[in-house]
């Protein structure tokens, strides 16, 4: 046999570094002109070195072929090679190359899913902090609106015109301006006029929001006025809260003033994660015009000074104003700017005002194509190693297969064997049948409640268990639940080894590794125990509930707000009503406010003693129109942690009784 000359190795590595060279030159120059950044730079540079590989191999492999090669060796066999794995590397390259471009596909759809996830869970977000924020300013409005200090210091001071009034009343709405977080605090009389202010609200009210101011006093509720705009350009938001007017009629209208700028609209307009274009954007339906209520990320004095009409359907602002798409969906367009974007919207609660979380369509793009060019990189790369690897892989085909069919059956013998053990360590019964209702599986729970061993089940089904009634029942339920395909948890009752016993079971149907149904499973749970005290809870309850209503005494629950929760039949003869008609209702719907005014007085005394209070009293009965003299004994009602539920009274009739002495 014929060899090549004995300078063939380093002819090679002449060539091969010779060629190197030239490749790193040329391309480190081509770098440098393509690439303008550095995350440019790294992409390219990886790539370059990838097909250096690629380029380096197919030149060695062609160099030892030339040149170890003997020379009276037949070129048949690598011809022959050639051709067998021809069709093979054919469809792996087009395999690959599918496979990238459906990756590239589904990158950017992932990451447009996940941007979209995003905007909404931030969108959500914002809402909730908006709604929590606005629900808190109103509980604090409605706590000074129940306090009864104000409007009796006005009255009294409007009355008497005595500065020592006016000096309290003062101090009431400084103390007013330390709750939430309020601005400032004004308070007008029943014309609107200013009475007192805060020394940081400098403006003055104008005669629309007097009259606003008026007519919302009217209601007695209290309203949320604003976003507006004042005569200095900044943007308020205040809460009026009315008092109820007395005889007199001199009931004061007070007004709670907010900033937003510098409260929620700030926090609102934080976009919580790294991103160039994310915003959230507020506003609201004004006329013919989308009115923006917070300062935009790229128009910072936006914040109701920009308007938008309701004619240009492209603005994504417009669309979700307009009520053209649902506001779950997706919404597409453009935004102030002009910038092609997409969004989510949301509509405030209780409000007029949407919300949009929005990004631009081109940093989606951007960030999906960095994406898209490593995974080109990778196809590439797994071409190469694929086409390269395919010959070799042919050769341990079979080896592999021989190793994966073991190491598959040592797995599925260690998978039974952990099934086996976790089946029989549970409490639970555990169990597996066939399509004919044999059993395959029997845990040692199981054979516990059975009295039978699993060597004596196996193989047969509940005939031998149970009862022939219950057996039935058990096939019949199997039977349902296979054609149903469908898994169901329910209490069952059998009679076992241990006694009649209560399971809470679930059953579903058993597959195979080709999805077909082969059987059913079972695990039972013993709740015998947990049964039999529910049983007894809620026999104690109707004995309780029978109690309630027999009792000739007149039995009620209040809440700390007075409002009824519970009454006897007994109680509804005083009031001449049914409990359904008396529940969430107050003293005051059904008595004069005298006699209202007492009771509630009693009621209190009982909770801010947190004791039992009797005392005597007079009341006529509004079904029969008879007085009676009513033993009254009241008392705190607390919940297991020991918050007032409210106050439980039990009044006797003691009209009959002689007085002692």
């Amino acid at each position: 046999m014929n060899k090549r000359p004995i300078q063939s190795p380093l002819s090679i590595v002449f060539i091969y570094a010779s060629l190197s060279t030239i490749w790193i030159l040329l391309s480190d120059k081509v770098v440098e002109m393509v690439a303008s950044s550095p995350s440019q730079i790294t992409l390219i540079s990886t790539a370059k070195g990838w097909l250096f590989i690629a380029v380096t191999s197919l030149l060695l492999y062609w160099l030892i072929k030339q040149y170890l090669t003997p020379a009276d060796a037949q070129p048949s066999a690598t011809i022959q090679d050639v051709r067998s794995i021809w069709l093979p590397v054919t469809l792996l390259t087009f395999s690959i190359i599918t496979l990238t471009t459906i990756l590239i596909y589904f990158t950017f759809q992932e990451k447009k899913a996940f941007e979209i996830r995003s905007l909404q869970t931030i969108a959500d977000l914002k809402v909730e902090q908006l709604d929590n924020w606005l629900q808190d300013r109103r509980f604090d409005s409605r706590f000074i609106q129940l306090s009864q200090d104000i409007p009796t210091t006005f009255r009294a001071w409007r009355k008497s015109n005595d500065r020592s009034d006016l000096q309290k009343l003062v101090n009431h709405l400084q103390q007013i301006e330390k709750i939430g977080l309020f601005e400032g605090v004004r308070l007008l009389d029943g014309e609107g006029n200013s009475v007192w202010s805060s020394t940081m609200l400098h403006s003055q009210i104008d005669s629309t929001s007097r009259s606003a101011f008026l007519r919302i006093a009217k209601s007695n509720q209290i309203t949320r006025f604003g976003p507006y705009l004042d005569k200095q350009g900044k943007v308020h938001l205040d809460y009026v809260v009315p008092f109820n007017k007395d005889t007199f009629d001199i009931s004061p209208i007070l007004i709670l003033h907010l900033d937003p700028a510098s409260s929620f609209l700030s926090s609102i307009s934080k976009w919580p994660v790294p991103s160039k274009s994310g915003e959230v954007v507020l506003f609201r339906l004004d006329g013919s015009d989308v009115e923006f209520l917070n300062a935009l990320k790229h128009a910072p004095n936006s914040a109701m000074q920009l308007r938008w009409p309701l004619s240009d359907k492209k603005l994504l602002a417009v669309q979700l104003a307009r009520g053209d798409l649902d506001i779950s969906h997706i919404v597409k367009g453009k935004d102030y700017r002009g910038v092609a974007v997409f969004g989510v919207g949301r509509s405030i609660p209780d409000t007029d005002w949407f919300l949009l979380t929005k990004m631009d369509w081109s940093e989606l793009y951007g960030e999906a194509l960095s994406s898209s060019a490593w995974i080109a990189l990778t196809g590439l790369l797994a071409l190469f190693i694929g086409i390269f690897g395919f010959y070799l892989m042919r050769q341990h085909q079979q080896l592999a297969l021989v190793n994966g069919l073991h190491q598959a059956q040592t797995e599925r013998l260690q998978a039974l064997t952990l099934m086996t053990s976790i089946a029989n360590s549970s409490t639970d019964a555990i169990y597996a049948k066939d399509r004919e209702g044999r059993y395959t599986l029997f845990n040692n729970r199981a054979e516990q409640i059975i009295g039978k061993s699993k060597e004596e089940v196996l193989g047969h089904d509940d005939t031998l268990l149970f009862p022939p009634d219950q057996a039935d029942l058990i096939k019949e339920n199997d039977r349902l639940l296979v054609e149903q395909d469908t898994m169901t948890t329910f209490h069952q009752g059998l009679d076992t080894n241990e006694g009649p016993v209560t399971f809470l079971t679930t059953k579903g149907p058993l597959r195979d590794e080709a999805g077909e149904v082969i059987g059913v499973f079972g695990i039972s749970r013993d709740i015998t125990a947990i049964h039999k005290i529910e049983q007894e809870l809620r026999e104690k309850e109707t004995r309780l509930r029978t109690l309630f209503h027999t009792l000739p005494d007149l039995i009620w629950l209040k809440d700390p707000g007075g409002i009824y929760l519970a009454c006897n039949p007994a109680f509804e003869r005083l009031f001449g009503a049914t409990e359904q008609e008396i529940l969430g209702k107050t003293d005051y719907d059904f008595v004069d406010k005298e006699l209202a005014d007492l009771f509630r007085a009693n009621d209190r005394a009982a909770m801010d003693a947190g004791d039992s209070l009797s005392n005597n009293e007079w009341v006529t009965f509004a079904d029969d129109g008879h007085r009676a003299l009513l033993l009254t004994t009241k008392n705190p009602f607390f919940d297991d942690q020991g918050t007032l539920i409210g106050v439980l009274g039990i009044g006797r009739d003691i009209t009959s009784i002689p007085a002692s002495g």
